[in-house]
């Protein structure tokens, strides 16, 4: 496949280049309303780009249509985003949402509309607004979350915090749940060997949660 880019700074630790020149608008040759309606700088269709830091993959971004405005330094992704995480060169989870933004001042992607986590592991996470920030490689969100796992065990709440790779995560504000065991949801963080992981262990019916 052919892309339409040279250097342009865009992901992770500063350097995704690209110019879209050959894709970009001719605002000269606009009128009318063309000239009043805020139009991007550059359109991509088709887009895909690796994050990688150090050498490292941290993650492939796709997305079915891309515009960027650069007074804005602000990247907009439409009509489907995906993102495969990768951790040692291993793939380990994947996020689909409906858009996106990119916002270039911190390099975090916003992935807005129907997103869903699920991890390789067994871990799936649904919420309508989530956050990556690359340079930490983590996920979060403010707005209401729900996990689910495995051996079937469900807790919604509100705001969200994990690595991208969903092995250690925290429900900030949990409100509702159906598990069958105590559920580590400590967020990783060094700890001294004789502290205790965070655990939830009050235990619902099954059937409760919707």
């Amino acid at each position: 496949m052919m892309y339409c880019y040279k250097q342009y700074m865009f992901l992770i630790a500063g350097l995704f280049l690209i110019s879209f020149s050959g894709c970009s608008r001719d605002e000269s040759s606009g009128i009318g309303s063309a000239r009043q309606k805020k139009v991007p700088d550059q359109e991509m269709w088709n887009f895909r780009v690796k994050a990688t830091n150090q050498g490292q993959l941290n993650a492939i971004i796709q997305a079915g249509y891309m515009q960027r405005y650069a007074d804005q330094a602000l990247a907009m992704f439409k009509d489907g985003v995906e993102i495969d995480f990768y951790q040692k060169g291993e793939h380990t989870s994947r996020l689909t949402s409906d858009s996106g933004r990119f916002h270039e001042s911190n390099m975090n992607v916003r992935a807005l509309g129907h997103v869903e986590v699920h991890s390789d592991s067994g871990i799936s996470l649904y919420t309508q607004e989530l956050v990556y920030d690359q340079q930490a490689d983590r996920i979060y969100s403010n707005v209401d979350v729900k996990v689910t796992t495995l051996d079937g065990d469900t807790l919604s709440g509100k705001g969200f915090e994990s690595d991208a790779q969903l092995s250690r995560w925290q429900i900030i504000n949990p409100h509702d749940g159906v598990y069958h065991k105590p559920m580590d949801l400590s967020i990783q963080r060094e700890k001294s060997p004789d502290e205790d992981s965070t655990k939830i262990d009050t235990v619902t019916e099954p059937g409760l949660m919707q």
